[in-house]
């Protein structure tokens, strides 16, 4: 895996900001309305 960190700063920076934000919000509350079961479970 490979992992490349950006700095972005002014508006454009804000904006992405407030992006990553907004997704990682909506995500938090999907992975809050679908609680794991039994059977989701990862299994090795």
């Amino acid at each position: 895996m490979t992992v490349q960190y950006g700095a972005i700063d002014g508006s454009d920076g804000e904006a992405l900001q407030h992006r990553q934000i907004a997704v990682i919000r909506r995500a938090l509350a999907w992975l809050a309305s679908h609680p794991e079961s039994e059977g989701d479970a990862a299994t090795e």
